[in-house]
């Protein structure tokens, strides 16, 4: 009888052991202090399940971590810090468990991010295994000073731009080099550089046309190749410098144009001169777009997921709606400077603040709706790789028309469609 006993006190003992969940945040101390903060908040108020914050391990991408795990039988139960270009690895992995099957997630999803951006995280299945949380919409940051003294105003299509440009454009102590341009774009050949430069621009041309669909390739070539010749005239008249830059051009005065997120702006807020004044602006679009209507751009989105290892996926939910809520998203901006995939922030009156004292950052959630993600494909890196080659020949050195140049990434991309 008193084994009896103490067997079934060891099992009313087990029974009350709260459930414990290792959640990965990014591995920034500021992110680390935000993730904590929620934790520690959330542990008080749930003894059952109890959170264990872990900075995502190091490596040499955070791709290559989750992956890494994933391998090794190591993943977390809650991770914050996905790469959507990395999700269809994941998906293909099984190493991912599906949000439409918790209790509720699609409406609450829904109403958070609203329907139309969420459908844009979904999987070529149609399924969604990713939960937008924070974002960087790209505009195109202008320096107002040199903008007021050539008489210049921030523009909004291309032709503008590709004027400004050229006149921003100078040689200012007369040795006969150029020593200010009127834009930068990183002429490195990764793939990753083509996010923050086509990509965007392409999004914008082609009115939220992303990439591929399911495993096929549905790029809009028209606006492709207008993007193409966009840059090549901006090389071709020499306002983009064929240089590398290991300090900040923008916030140094050598260039009046910059393609810019809201992750910008700690630097120029530390960096910037004495009187440097900047304007954003959505970044410009082809002459024959109709004025005023919203410019689609590149998110640089981070997402969570909840791993399929998760023994407790119901409550890995729980903490997730609590990692997004009004007042986490709130905590986020206010630590971080980062701005939640949440529609509506600036007719918040939770946000409303905030934002009255951070206008430049106000200017950025004003383009939260307007963004779009990566695709969803474990072909998205090679599509980059490809089209980023073609960049390089087309806009860059100009040894081939960008009409040949999307003309061969297609042909290419397809190839290695068709071979998968």
């Amino acid at each position: 009888c008193a084994s009896l006993l103490l067997l079934m006190g060891a099992a009313v003992s087990g029974l009350a052991q709260p459930v414990e969940l290792t959640y990965w945040p990014a591995a920034n101390p500021f992110e680390v202090a935000l993730a904590e903060q929620i934790a520690e908040s959330w542990n008080q108020a749930n003894e059952d399940v109890q959170i264990r914050v872990q900075p995502m391990p190091s490596g040499n991408s955070s791709e290559e971590t989750l992956l890494a795990a994933i391998v090794s039988g190591t993943t977390p139960d809650i991770c914050s810090n996905i790469f959507p270009g990395i999700m269809g690895r994941l998906v293909h992995a099984r190493s991912v468990r599906e949000i439409d099957d918790f209790e509720g997630a699609t409406a609450y999803l829904e109403d958070r991010c609203g329907k139309v951006l969420l459908d844009s995280y979904r999987h070529r299945d149609g399924k969604l295994y990713q939960v937008p949380w924070k974002a960087n919409p790209l505009m195109l940051g202008c320096n107002l000073g040199m903008f007021d003294e050539a008489g210049l105003k921030p523009p909004r299509t291309y032709s503008q731009f590709l004027e400004a440009g050229s006149r921003l454009t100078e040689d200012r102590d007369g040795d006969g080099l150029t020593d200010r341009w009127g834009s930068y774009l990183d002429i490195k050949v990764s793939w990753f550089k083509r996010l923050f430069d086509f990509y965007p621009f392409y999004l914008g041309a082609s009115r939220g046309q992303t990439l591929l669909t399911g495993e096929k390739f549905t790029m809009d070539d028209a606006a492709a190749r207008d993007v193409l010749e966009f840059f090549a005239s901006g090389f071709e008249r020499g306002m983009f410098p064929l240089a590398y830059w290991y300090e900040d051009p923008f916030i140094q005065g050598k260039v009046a144009m910059k393609v810019m997120g809201p992750f910008h702006l700690v630097d120029l807020e530390r960096k910037a001169p004495p009187g440097f004044r900047f304007s954003l602006t959505p970044l410009p679009t082809p002459d024959d777009r109709p004025a005023g209507s919203p410019v689609i751009t590149y998110g640089d989105p981070k997402c969570i997921v909840v791993f399929s290892s998760c023994k407790a996926p119901e409550a890995a939910w729980r903490f997730v709606r609590a990692l997004t809520s009004a007042r986490a998203d709130l905590a986020l901006v206010e630590k971080c400077r980062q701005l939640p995939v949440r529609r509506g922030l600036l007719e918040s009156p939770l946000f409303s603040r905030l934002f009255a004292g951070n206008p430049r950052l106000a200017d950025f959630a004003g383009q939260i709706e307007n963004t779009r993600a990566i695709d969803a494909s474990i072909h998205v890196v090679q599509t980059f790789d490809i089209l980023s080659q073609q960049f390089e020949a087309s806009a860059i050195y100009r040894t081939r028309t960008p009409r040949d140049a999307i003309g061969a990434a297609r042909k290419r991309i397809e190839e290695v469609l068709k071979y998968w």
